[in-house]
């Protein structure tokens, strides 16, 4: 691998002897690891080596396969996360042992890894926000999210200066601010052609704009993870202490007993590929002690500014399809979409709604035709959706055939609504009618890689 020269002089001084080992291990090949969905079950890969900061649901994966192809992961039993950055759920169970956050804030969320491991840790009764300031990467964050199928999660496509309003809101936030992405030259051939020292210095500008707009936002004694992949100070150490002498924040403590190679830094933590399984991240905690002036209210008769309650006839009809169906408030969209929000989240998104513009807030159910009721992807991929809907369980092949959007050759019994299933995870709907069944997955869902059916 062909290093910028000003890149190895720095990580030279920074890591003294080490700095044979690192570059021995930019040599070698990324270690591919997920994590487990804490209700999705998968088999397969629930015994593999285990990531010792994620014990519950990291694993490593003996060799990277073709994602693609796998029906479990487009099912949503895993993600596909680099282990280092799962160190935020060593933090998340370190720092809230006993009092679980309720509202959370994921301030740079796409493409979705941090967001599905906090919805994965979370109470499900708390409330977590995915944010992504990108447009493009707002629909990779939602498609991902749509995958995990927690109820749960919401997401916004803002800048975070659009937050203001929402100053002392969230008790739990996380930064992963865009970097220099040092930590990814492994595993990205293209990360170390883009870097240079200026943009090390627009990044580390960029992520204290970030972290100004952010930091507001966090409640009395509320949490924030600042995070990275890169090794430089600029953005790391010198960020840090600049969260600390510009807003005040004290630093958190978290033990790392037990998981050698993570280095402790005079603030926070290092992830370096010559001493972990993993790639190059760094992090740090913090809480807000000082004491913080909230003025949020809400008006008397606050409404959603995008969504309409479902009639009533149509509400009770809800039970078909989704389970708890009397824990959900139901709207319909301009578009005729139906979703579900959680009763309890109601009154924090109607205030979120009421600064934000650009939301996704709901559980996608499906449309009404005339009286009939069309599911929505996103309602099969959920963990809410009907235990009553019946099942056609698909072997390999056939679940690949599914998921290119076309029907396997199988026995849909009976007319109506199935699901598609592999391994007993739902990948789609489907609707069996006289002569054939029909494929509801969306398009832009579908497999478009080539099947070899030899």
């Amino acid at each position: 691998m062909e290093l910028p020269i000003a890149f190895k002089e720095r990580m030279q001084t920074q890591l003294g002897t080490d700095f044979p080992a690192f570059l021995e291990a930019l040599e070698e090949t990324a270690p591919a690891s997920i994590h487990l969905h804490p209700e999705k079950r998968n088999a397969e890969y629930e015994d593999f080596p285990k990531v010792l900061w994620h014990t519950e649901l990291g694993r490593y994966l003996t060799e990277r396969p073709v994602f693609t192809l796998d029906p479990s992961f487009h099912a949503g039993t895993y993600y596909v996360q680099e282990a280092s950055s799962m160190f935020l759920a060593h933090i998340y169970k370190n720092v809230f042992k006993n009092n679980a956050p309720k509202r959370v804030l994921d301030m740079c969320a796409a493409p979705g890894g941090k967001s599905t491991l906090i919805a994965s840790l979370l109470d499900s009764n708390a409330l977590l926000l995915s944010n992504e300031v990108i447009q493009s990467r707002f629909q990779i964050l939602n498609q991902n999210l749509t995958k995990w199928g927690l109820p749960n999660t919401q997401s916004s496509n803002h800048d975070p200066e659009d937050f203001k309003g929402l100053e002392g809101f969230f008790d739990f936030i996380v930064v992963d601010a865009p970097c220099s992405g040092e930590g990814l030259f492994r595993k990205d051939e293209n990360a170390s052609d883009e870097w240079s020292e200026e943009n090390v210095n627009i990044c580390a500008g960029r992520q204290k704009r970030i972290l100004a707009a952010t930091i507001p936002l966090l409640a009395e004694n509320g949490i924030l993870v600042y995070s990275t992949c890169t090794y430089n100070d600029q953005e790391n150490q010198e960020n840090c202490k600049w969260i600390k002498s510009e807003f005040g924040l004290e630093e958190v403590a978290i033990l790392i007993d037990g998981l050698d190679g993570i280095e402790a830094k005079e603030c926070g933590f290092q992830f370096y590929p010559n001493k972990v399984k993993g790639e190059g991240f760094f992090c740090a905690v913090f809480i807000q002690k000082s004491e913080v002036v909230s003025n949020l209210s809400l008006p008397k008769k606050p409404t959603f500014k995008n969504l309409l309650p479902l009639p009533k006839a149509q509400v009770e009809t809800m039970p078909e399809w989704i389970e708890g169906a009397d824990q959900f408030e139901y709207f319909i969209t301009k578009n005729e979409i139906v979703k579900a929000i959680p009763k309890n989240l109601v009154p924090d998104l109607l205030l979120i709604d009421s600064i934000l513009k650009k939301k996704n807030f709901g559980l996608d159910l499906g449309t009404f035709k005339g009286k009939n009721f069309i599911p929505d992807h996103a309602l099969a991929l959920s963990v809410v959706k009907s235990k009553a809907i019946p099942k056609v369980e698909l072997q390999l092949e056939e679940a690949l055939i599914f998921l290119k959007k076309e029907i396997p050759n199988k026995n849909w019994e009976g007319k109506g609504w199935h699901l598609a299933t592999y391994k007993n995870e739902a990948i789609g709907y489907g609707k069996s009618i006289p002569g054939r069944a029909n494929n509801y997955l969306p398009t832009n869902w579908r497999i478009k890689m080539h099947l070899s059916r030899d």
